[in-house]
């Protein structure tokens, strides 16, 4: 497969500052990583989405020189930093990183794990600096273990970047905190990454994390890169139904297109320009399909139905068990039971063709 990627992206975001390209790596018969390419550009935050073993993390060591490749090339600044036969030290790349469990030294302060990496007279003022950016002055004598877990990650955040660093990795970094904290820790590490100038990326299997804070979103399955984009192009014009369900629930609909309708199992949906009679898959997000009380015989029945506050899922059944999901404003609601019929905004619904 030939993932997707949107032109002129160099030319709209000038030269990248480290470029991936043709990286492969194998553990015996085991494809970790699949001929991949990314560019990352200065001042953008770069997300790489996908489920486990979806090669996210083999991608990130490969970078931060935990890694080698198989094949392939990794450059950064046109210097070459991993080949086949070459890799550049980790700690020589100039590359700032956060981890999943944060890694802070525990037999040092909080204003001497971010000194750490520092050089020179001034390395305490500086990381001292760094506290009062993030509102943590007051804790540069606590030790990791007297930090909570949201002071843990903003010292963290401050090691990577208190030495400059043109490139950033964060891998999964927001895991391990509770969503009302990890929501709020986003926000304030998106300002100081975007503050820092430096090309970020950012691996996660949480599409709202990635669709939130990134500028380039690039999809991941089985070692693989299978589409890369703006958030919201990936979002609404997936290449295929694996890539649109990886960033949230997707309904797949197939059918034949007959007089420019594509007929499906839930009704026609409106496809101008297919050609007629080819088997098509329509990929609809469930914020498109529209669901209301039947008015004639319907064979579409309500079979769940879940209030989530700003709005209720559907789940709707016809005949043959198959299912989709639609979405109702909050405030409306269709009982269990109920006969509905369902349209779709065909001008947001992406099609492929049926494989």
């Amino acid at each position: 497969m030939t993932p997707h990627a949107e032109a002129g992206h160099d030319e709209a975001h000038g030269a990248a500052i480290l470029t991936v390209r043709g990286a492969s790596v194998r553990f015996g018969d085991t494809h970790a990583l699949r001929s991949a390419d990314l560019d990352l550009h200065p001042g953008r935050i770069t997300a790489i989405l996908g489920p486990s073993g979806a090669g996210k993390s083999t991608m990130l060591r490969a970078i931060a020189g935990f890694q080698r490749l198989t094949h392939g090339v990794i450059a950064m600044d046109g210097t070459t930093l991993t080949d086949g036969a070459r890799m550049t030290p980790a700690e020589r790349r100039g590359i700032g990183m956060v981890v999943q469990d944060l890694a802070l030294f525990p037999h040092l302060n909080a204003w001497r794990n971010i000194a750490f990496g520092l050089r020179g007279a001034d390395m305490r003022t500086t990381a001292l600096e760094w506290l009062a950016r993030l509102g943590l002055e007051h804790r540069a004598d606590a030790y990791p273990h007297e930090l909570s877990g949201g002071e843990q990650q903003r010292v963290a955040l401050a090691r990577a970047l208190a030495p400059g660093p043109a490139v950033v990795l964060l891998d999964e970094a927001f895991s391990s905190l509770d969503p009302q904290l990890r929501r709020g820790l986003r926000r304030e590490t998106e300002a100081l990454l975007r503050q820092s100038g430096a090309a970020v990326l950012m691996v996660t299997h949480d599409p709202d994390e990635a669709m939130e804070m990134a500028d380039d979103l690039v999809v991941m399955a089985a070692g693989e890169v299978l589409q890369q984009g703006a958030p919201q192009t990936v979002y609404w014009s997936p290449d295929n139904a694996l890539v649109g369900s990886l960033l949230g629930e997707i309904n797949v609909l197939q059918g034949r297109v007959e007089g420019g309708l594509l007929r499906t199992e839930f009704g026609a949906i409106a496809a101008p320009g297919l050609p007629e009679g080819q088997r098509i898959e329509a990929l609809v997000r469930p914020c498109v399909v529209s669901a209301m009380a039947a008015t004639a015989d319907t064979r579409l029945r309500v079979v769940r139905s879940t209030f989530r506050g700003s709005d209720t899922m559907l789940a709707i059944e016809n005949p043959k068990g198959e299912r989709i999901v639609a979405l109702l404003p909050g405030g409306e609601d269709l009982a269990k039971g109920q006969a509905v019929e369902v349209t779709f905004d065909s001008g947001r619904i992406t099609f492929v063709e049926h494989r």
